[in-house]
């Protein structure tokens, strides 16, 4: 059992030129068990409007993303296929696979019950509102290209697995921002896409999950609109 974290929310401004104009919460189940775990390792959605265009031609007013820190309480495996609802869109914590995606880009959708342990595990996932990279393409190559050029983690390159950052880039057509980031207890949420406040997330929160392990993850699975909305 972790002991609960306290939680603040705040919002900032990032005032600059934006590269493009972009298109509830559930709970938790009851009978989720409050312990944590170890590893032992250490629907589709219209393609978005801010994608109409490549997002290089495209100006708006500056983005305003909201970043928030949050309260969890516990986490631990689940089987596959158990219908899981988290407290934040996008996920932060909570209950998931004992599985984890493996790091880099997706052109489909990944399971949110997968890339929560990937949280875990110190990531950051990088999200956009689509139901595919390609629906979305210049938005899935901003966002790839992102995750390519964060400095390499040193913990990572020690555990000599093979990972370079702890970085999972995915469509997620159950978002209600068009841009959204996720590590472990924080969101990131936009309206449109601000390349400099995303690096300025990612950078302050990899590596910062609750269980250290750099080790890869396989494959992924394809996310099931009705179990994890």
């Amino acid at each position: 059992m972790r002991a609960p974290r306290s939680g603040t929310s705040f919002r900032f401004s990032v005032a600059l030129l934006v590269l493009a104009s972009c298109a509830g919460s559930p709970s938790l189940p009851d009978d989720v068990p409050p312990e944590g775990d170890d590893d032992g390792n250490g629907v589709a959605a219209d393609p978005a409007p801010f994608d109409a265009l490549p997002l290089s031609s495209l100006e708006s007013e500056a983005c305003q993303p909201d970043v928030a820190q949050h309260e969890w309480q516990y986490r631990a495996h689940v089987p596959r296929d158990t219908a899981v609802e988290y407290t934040t869109n996008p996920p932060s914590w909570g209950v998931h696979y004992a599985t984890w995606v493996e790091y880099g880009s997706h052109e489909r959708p990944v399971d949110r019950r997968e890339y929560v342990h990937n949280l875990e595990h110190g990531a950051v996932v990088l999200l956009y509102k689509c139901d595919s990279a390609e629906a979305c393409p210049s938005v899935a190559e901003a966002l790839r290209r992102i995750a390519e050029t964060v400095p390499p983690e040193p913990f990572c390159e020690s555990w000599g697995g093979g990972v370079r950052a702890r970085v999972v880039v995915s469509p997620d057509p159950h978002l209600d921002t068009p841009i959204a980031a996720a590590a472990w207890g924080h969101t990131y949420r936009s309206e449109c896409f601000d390349e400099a406040s995303l690096r300025a997330f990612l950078q302050a929160r990899i590596g910062q999950g609750p269980e250290a392990n750099c080790a890869d993850g396989a494959g992924g699975t394809a996310m099931d609109p009705v179990a994890t909305p």
